[in-house]
């Protein structure tokens, strides 16, 4: 074995890689070689290309000067390079460090070298292990993101692929954190209470890439956007204005028209919506896990979409059209439909991720007259009445009494802040992810809020400058809706129901595989009163082998991992201590193992039921509880990550 093998060898068993990390960089060949610059430092060349040289001194302080302020719970480094991204993040920041490096081979010519220095970093070179180590690695659903010189030019697919894929994670993040236990069933109620809106409509994202350097404007109901609002008028005539449910009634109070509006609510905002001047003429662009009752309005195109989340993966194949990012607002949502579209610049207005003059929103929203006051480490709320109505006739109980201040840079005033909290900054650092992962691309990114909070990697510029810059296009309601159509045509009827008996029979082996695991358990338990070790061992690997098949099968049907979730969470913090009697321990887990098995079959059964409620003739039978209690959901008290009314801030 030679001293590279040698080496290489050490060196993956030292970092910890992963097992197909791992086993990527044994199979690949040495593709990069060392070079030296004239002043003696080290870099690679990579396929002809110089990459991973020392950052110098002004990316040093663009890219590393403000880890202490940004709140990243995570450092995610874009290329491995020579390790030097790496070793400025350590000397800079404390929190953890993930390394994703897009060429096996340049990992394997690093760490053929010599003995690494790079030990306590996590390093991936598949998305397929960047989804295992994640849920380890991130906290509070936020990261920061840095490229290592050269990369973004060599593997810019790859960085895009990145950028996207870590969105996605970040949001399915926030929902793991914030709502998914108590309204993940919910959610999924709706889907299916809305899924035959497909027959006779196409999906918004229909129109990905159709609008390429197209502006847009996404505009939220913060209190900021009161001093604007005239001016969305004429950006509805240079770009496309996609604003957000609840700024609805302050545009059509000053008789300003969006080409699109956004809604994401699972809580029945119908009808703050049906009074709206406008909507018989705009697109609405609806989740298909809102309220049925928004989804339902007559008025309007409706081009509905869904979550970019693991769990409704099924839904992508259903309707041909990608999942939307979405970082726990109907404003991310927006702006991320308008990426999608290929929008350039995208303008943020109304934004104001903050309590811009002690208000919670612009004049004229549904919220019109709710109040902050700024007390002692604390945003205390004063709610008028129609967000107590809402918030009473669902399921989320009283709108909270204060949540915990935070305070954050303020727009266009890089030395002031501004009252926040930490569900809004969720937001920016979200919005920051992006604007980060942008840099240096096409796709220009600027906050014209005019007040608020700022967002790093937006531009703030006014309104007035934006608009004055761009030349009129005129891009209709009518006209996305005839785009959309004729690029996905509405699916007829024996699609879905096809597609509904497809997941059945997932679910079908589902259940099947929770039965065999069932008994293969209770063959443990008796084994383990026999006191024969050999039979306690034989009965020990049927378990695991019905383990891996069960797992198997539900990974086939990812809305099941959605419809079970409360119950799996509540097994999980039931799950059985150790005891220093080995044979009670082991009897413990394996009771705990069949009450899983239980759960899965059970929640199987369930969703197959509502799956099979899609077909034409069992259409009619279907029941639509909009405003029940789901059977498994129970009160909750207020989580301080989720916005403060549940209703999308802005």
């Amino acid at each position: 074995m030679t001293f590279s093998e040698r080496f290489l060898r050490s060196n993956v068993e030292a970092l910890g890689l992963g097992q197909k990390t791992r086993r990527a960089v044994l199979d690949a060949h040495p593709c990069a070689e060392v070079v030296a610059a004239d002043d003696g430092t080290l870099s690679l060349r990579v396929h002809g290309q110089i990459v991973g040289a020392p950052p110098d001194a002004r990316a040093l302080s663009r890219t590393f000067g403000k880890f202490e302020d940004n709140g990243a719970k995570l450092v995610v480094i874009f290329g491995l390079g020579l390790g030097h991204a790496v070793r400025e993040v350590r000397a800079r920041s404390s929190a953890p460090i993930l390394v994703f490096e897009p060429e096996p081979g340049t990992l394997r010519s690093v760490l053929e070298l010599g003995p690494s220095d790079l030990g306590g970093s996590t390093i991936v070179t598949t998305f397929e292990e960047l989804d295992a180590v994640w849920p380890q690695l991130v906290q509070e659903g936020s990261c920061h993101l840095v490229v290592t010189p050269g990369y973004a030019e060599l593997y810019r697919a790859e960085l895009d692929e990145l950028h996207e894929h870590i969105a996605v994670l970040l949001a399915d993040t926030d929902i793991i954190e914030n709502t998914r236990q108590a309204r993940f069933r919910n959610w999924l109620e709706h889907l299916f209470d809305n899924l035959h809106v497909l027959e006779r409509t196409s999906p918004f994202l229909a129109l990905r890439a159709r609008y390429k350097n197209v502006p847009a404007f996404i505009v939220g109901a913060g209190p900021s956007l009161d001093r604007n609002v005239e001016l969305l008028r004429e950006a509805g005539e240079k770009g496309l204005v996609l604003a957000v449910d609840v700024a609805g009634r302050a545009l059509d109070r000053h008789g300003v028209e969006p080409q699109v509006l956004v809604s994401l609510e699972a809580l029945d905002l119908s009808k703050h919506m049906a009074d709206l001047s406008f909507l018989s003429r705009v697109v609405r662009a609806t989740s298909l896990t809102a309220h049925p009752s928004s989804v339902d309005l007559s008025a309007g195109h409706l081009l509905p979409f869904h979550e970019g989340i693991r769990q409704f993966s099924p839904i992508a194949e259903l309707t041909g059209a990608p999942g939307v990012l979405v970082g726990g607002s109907v404003s991310t949502v927006a702006f991320a439909l308008a990426y999608e579209l290929g929008c350039s610049p995208i303008v943020l207005v109304g934004q104001d991720l903050a309590y811009t003059g002690g208000a919670t929103h612009a004049k004229d929203t549904p919220f019109d007259g709710c109040a902050v006051r700024i007390g002692d480490g604390a945003v205390e709320y004063e709610w008028n009445d129609t967000v107590k109505a809402v918030r009473a006739a669902s399921t989320l109980g009283a709108a909270p009494k204060q949540e915990q201040l935070f305070m954050v840079p303020a727009w266009g005033e890089p030395e002031a802040t501004v009252a926040s909290t930490p569900s809004f900054n969720a937001f920016r650092l979200w919005f920051e992810v992006f604007g980060e992962a942008l840099a240096g691309s096409d796709t220009a990114l600027v906050n014209a809020t005019e007040g608020g909070s700022s967002i790093r990697g937006f531009r703030e510029r006014t309104l007035r400058e934006v608009l004055d810059e761009l030349s009129p296009r005129r891009i209709g309601p009518d006209d996305l809706a005839a785009a959309a159509r004729e690029a996905i045509p509405p699916m007829p009827p024996a699609t879905l129901a096809r597609w509904a008996r497809a997941q059945g029979r997932l679910l079908g082996v589902v259940e099947s595989r929770a039965t065999d695991l069932v008994r293969s358990v209770r063959a443990a338990r008796r084994a383990l009163v026999s006191d024969d070790p050999r039979r306690v061992s034989a009965a020990w690997r049927r378990v695991e082998e019905a383990e891996e098949l069960l797992r198997a099968a539900s990974a086939a049907v990812p809305l099941l991992d959605g419809w079970t979730y409360a119950e799996m969470c509540e097994l999980d913090r039931g799950a059985p201590a150790d005891d220093l009697d080995m044979r009670v321990s082991a009897d413990r887990a394996l009771e705990h193992e069949e009450r899983l098995a239980n759960v899965v079959s059970s929640g199987a059964r369930e969703l197959g039921r509502k799956l099979a409620m899609l077909s034409p003739r069992n259409r009619g039978k279907l029941a639509h509880p909009h405003n029940e209690r789901p059977r498994h959901a129970k009160p909750r008290p207020h989580n301080p990550t989720e916005s403060p009314e549940s209703m999308s801030p802005c």
